[in-house]
């Protein structure tokens, strides 16, 4: 194969770490090998197939490149494979695995590959953590091409190391963009609003609940430069609270709490100021600085009628006086908004009492509210 300037090598690895974020998963490092290598196919293998759920694959063929459906995907296809369980991070053949008799004979050679014209191909395995199973690199070509050299290869096994680390990068930020959303998740439905701010104080990231908030103008407003308040008295407290997030540091971290009332509304908006300490490893511009919790006292806390069903077993009836019920609503309040009389409300709420294990409506918010933020 040709040889690479720096630049244009750099340029190939820095593909490799950028592939999770392109809409088709390392699209561009597998098309780069797919033209360069004069391969019918450059393959990565994400995920295995299981008798559960097909692989997961991206496969790179000229100059298209998809999430594999084809039959490989599928666990008979892909478990007749023999070549597998190789050497990890290392380039190997079929060749040099199994010996170029037994692996032209086999069925999965004959069946699979000879009728798409593939015939020579080159690999490795290689095991990135947290992942439980092994992802594997594939690339094929047809016997017009002649087989891989070991320039091509020597070359292929220096790319396979960039490969494992992306995949666990990729794997590691999914999982806590995973966590991030169940947590913010719990936060939207008890009414919580989140805004983090960097070390200059403007927004880096507004969720849902404090964009309902916001929008509805009680008190505060959000620009492209910071949080603010309407009123003088409270802008000036904000102000002070942020700023002394902004100046704490990691071993005297800053938490500050202030209600700001609305004139127009007999409810308060309550908020909460918390420093987040800067990092040893990132010290980049637009950091996570500061986090603003912010709760508007008029907004009911969201419950979902199938995690009180399935956490409590609550009728569709209980489920809809439950939900009143944690949402503020009294017994009586409950009643009037579903219609029902006052001896219907009191044997609903025995039955939920009963299914919930408290006796008094105090906890048995409580628990509710537990049960949403949990779920």
């Amino acid at each position: 194969m040709r040889p690479l300037d720096s630049e244009e090598l750099s340029s190939l690895i820095g593909s490799i770490y950028e592939g999770p974020f392109e809409p088709v998963p390392w699209a561009s490092a597998l098309q780069w090998l797919t033209r360069n290598l004069h391969t019918s196919w450059a393959v990565l293998v994400l995920r295995p197939a299981s008798r559960l759920q097909p692989s997961l694959i991206i496969e790179a063929h000229h100059q298209q490149v998809t999430v594999s459906s084809a039959d490989y995907t599928q666990f008979e296809r892909y478990s007749s494979d023999p070549f597998t369980d190789l050497p990890p991070d290392r380039i190997t053949t079929p060749e040099e695995m199994l010996g170029a008799e037994h692996w032209h004979a086999s069925e999965f050679f004959r069946e699979y590959l000879a009728v798409h014209d593939i015939y020579y191909e080159m690999g490795a395995d290689f095991h990135p953590e947290p992942c439980p199973q092994p992802c594997r690199l594939r690339m094929c070509r047809p016997k017009s091409r002649g087989p891989f050299s070991a320039a091509e290869r020597h070359f292929c096994e220096m790319l396979v190391p960039h490969f494992r680390r992306a995949v666990e990068l990729h794997a590691r930020l999914y999982v806590a963009d995973v966590e991030r959303t169940l947590y913010a998740g719990g936060l939207e439905r008890l009414g919580v609003g989140t805004v983090i701010l960097d070390e200059s104080g403007a927004p880096l990231t507004i969720s849902t609940a404090a964009r309902v908030i916001l929008a509805q103008q009680q008190g505060i407003y959000i620009s492209a430069t910071g949080l603010f308040a309407r009123q003088t008295d409270n802008a000036s407290r904000l102000r002070r609270a942020i700023e002394e997030a902004l100046a704490a540091s990691s071993d005297a971290p800053s938490i500050n709490g202030l209600t700001i009332e609305n004139p127009s509304r007999s409810e308060c908006l309550r908020i909460l100021i918390k420093s987040i300490p800067p990092s040893q490893r990132v010290e980049a511009q637009h950091r996570p600085a500061v986090a603003v919790f912010i709760r508007d006292g008029r907004c009911a806390v969201e419950s979902s009628a199938d995690v009180l069903r399935a956490l409590f077993a609550f009728t569709t009836a209980e489920v809809h006086f439950a939900r009143l019920l944690a949402a503020g609503l009294s017994m009586d309040e409950a009643g009037k908004r579903l219609g029902i009389r006052r001896n219907t409300c009191k044997s609903r709420l025995k039955a939920i009492f009963a299914k919930t294990g408290v006796t008094r409506q105090a906890a048995l918010v409580g628990v509710l509210r537990d049960a949403i933020l949990a779920m």
